[in-house]
Order: structure tokens, then C-alpha cells, then sequence
């Protein structure tokens, strides 16, 4: 779900401050000193960091009820046993996105967790919504 940001800007020179752009984008790429807004894989802006005044959230991302309806358990606090379920699937080989379908989770509350737990480097894989978008690709 792509969401609606503000931006508030300057100039380069840091004197004259450039209209507020509202746009939607679904991921933000930091490269170096700038950061490119995309939405759908197209790059909608490029902005020196340097420039960059204020990022105001205009749009919401999915509600809990939404979120919940694909990750039953979202938000829910962590127990114990759940806690030992995750070190012994992620320590016997299993990868976040699979650890998180089973523990009916979202797979970044799985690589938080492991963090929190003394994991400090979680296996990176593509997000729920890269592999959504895999899995319906029709080529």
C-alpha cells in the first residue's frame, strides 16, 4: 500500500524553500547523500538529504484489523514459547519469511526479535510484498 508524503525543502543554497511536494511513493532508497522516492519501481523524486527540511506521513499504511487479516498475531506480545520456537526454527536453518508465516507474524517482527534476542545479524531476504509480488507474477 503506497503511502502519501510531504516534503518540505530548500534550495541548495538553504535560503529559499522549494513548494512542499506531496507524493505517493511505497519505498525510500538512501544513495549516499540522496535519497530517491519510488512508487511501483519508478524513481517520482531524487533529493539531496542535505536539502530535505521535513518528511511529513500524509497517508496511513494498513490498519491493525488489515494487518492482522494476513499476520494474525502482528503486534501481539511475544511469549516465551513463542520466543523458543523462533530460536529453534531460525537456528536450525529455517529463514525469517517461512519463521513468520508459521508464527504468523510479519518477517521484520521476526528479524527484530532475533536482534533483541542476541541475534545480530538475521538472514536479509526479500520483503513480504517482494515475495507476494513473485509469487503472482505471471512471466
Amino acid at each position: 500500500m503506497p503511502l502519501k508524503i510531504k516534503i518540505a525543502a530548500f534550495i541548495a543554497d538553504g535560503h529559499e524553500e522549494v513548494s512542499d511536494i506531496t507524493m505517493e511513493i511505497d519505498r525510500i532508497v538512501f544513495n549516499g547523500d540522496r535519497i530517491n522516492l519510488l512508487h511501483n519501481g519508478e524513481v517520482q523524486a531524487e533529493l539531496a538529504i542535505a536539502m530535505i527540511r521535513d518528511i511529513e506521513l500524509v497517508g496511513k499504511g494498513p490498519t491493525l484489523e488489515q494487518l492482522r487479516q494476513k499476520h494474525p498475531r502482528a503486534y501481539e506480545p511475544w511469549t516465551p514459547d513463542e520466543e523458543q520456537q523462533l530460536i529453534d526454527l531460525y537456528t536450525s536453518g529455517s529463514k525469517p519469511a517461512a519463521i513468520a508465516k508459521q508464527l504468523q507474524r510479519q518477517s521484520g517482527a521476526i528479524r527484530s526479535r532475533l536482534r533483541k534476542l542476541g541475534y545480530d545479524e538475521p538472514r536479509i531476504e526479500p520483503t513480504d510484498e517482494a515475495l507476494n509480488y513473485a509469487d503472482n507474477d505471471e512471466s
